[in-house]
C-alpha cells in the first residue's frame, strides 16, 4: 500500500493518458470541449471577413430575380401652421391629391367652397395642384382659424418639398401667418347695443329720475 501512495506521477500518466494534473497542467483536453479560433471569435462578438460578406449579402433585400436591391426611403415633409387658435400639423408625400383630414376628406370637413380653396392657394401658386397627398390633423379655434392654419403648413411644407417654391409663396403672403384674431373685449368698455332699449340703459335713467327734486322744471 506504501508502494502505491508514492507511485510516480510519470508512471500514472503513462498508463492514464487521459488523466490531467491539475497543478502541472497536464494532460488531454477533450474534443467535444476544446474551442476553436472561429468559435472564439463568435463569442467574442467579432465577425469573420469571410462571415460578414457572406451576411450583408443575406441583409440585403432582393427582387424576384434574385438581383440586389437598395432600400428608397419614403419622401414625406411635415411642417406645422397656426391661425387664431387653430393649429394644423400637414404631412406631404408625393400621389394624386387625396386629402385625409382628420380622417375625413377635404370637402367633408371643410364644407364650404370658400374655405376650400383659401386652403389650395399654396398649390395653386406653385402649380403643384394634385401633386401631393395631404395628410393633417387640425384642432382647436374654428374652421377659419383650422383653415388659415392648413394653409400656412402646406405652403411650409411645399418650401421643404422644394426650395424654388419659396418666391412664389413668400409674393403672394402664403408662408406669413396672418396675426389677425378677435380682440378681447375690456372690462371697462360699454356692452354692444347700450342704446335706450337696453337694460345699462334702462338703468341709468331711473337713477336720474329718481335724484330729481320734486317740481324740477316747473313754473
Amino acid at each position: 500500500m506504501g508502494h502505491e501512495r508514492f507511485t510516480p506521477v510519470q508512471n500514472v500518466l503513462n498508463k492514464h493518458p487521459e488523466r490531467v494534473d491539475r497543478e502541472s497542467g497536464v494532460g488531454d483536453v477533450a474534443q467535444d470541449d476544446a474551442v476553436t479560433p472561429a468559435r472564439e471569435a463568435d463569442a467574442e462578438g467579432v465577425r469573420r471577413p469571410d462571415a460578414s460578406a457572406r451576411g450583408a449579402a443575406a441583409d440585403a433585400p432582393r427582387d424576384h430575380g434574385g438581383q440586389v436591391t437598395a432600400i428608397q426611403p419614403e419622401l414625406r415633409w411635415h411642417a406645422i401652421g397656426r391661425r387664431k387658435l387653430g393649429i394644423a400639423r400637414v404631412y406631404l408625400t408625393p400621389g394624386s391629391g387625396k386629402w385625409h383630414i382628420n380622417g375625413r376628406t377635404l370637402g367633408d370637413y371643410f364644407p364650404r367652397p370658400s374655405l376650400v380653396s383659401h386652403i389650395q392657394q399654396p398649390f395653386v401658386a406653385t402649380d403643384t395642384l394634385g401633386a401631393f397627398d395631404v395628410k393633417a390633423r387640425v384642432n382647436g379655434g374654428g374652421q377659419t382659424g383650422q383653415a388659415g392654419a392648413l394653409r400656412l403648413g402646406i405652403a411650409r411644407a411645399l418650401v421643404l418639398a422644394d426650395d424654388r417654391h419659396r418666391k412664389k409663396l413668400r409674393e403672394q403672403g402664403l408662408l406669413t401667418r396672418d396675426p389677425r384674431a378677435v380682440e378681447r373685449r375690456s372690462p371697462a368698455a360699454p356692452v354692444r347695443g347700450s342704446g335706450s332699449s337696453s337694460a345699462s340703459g334702462k338703468f341709468s335713467r331711473c337713477l336720474i329720475s329718481s335724484w330729481v327734486p320734486s317740481g324740477w322744471g316747473e313754473r
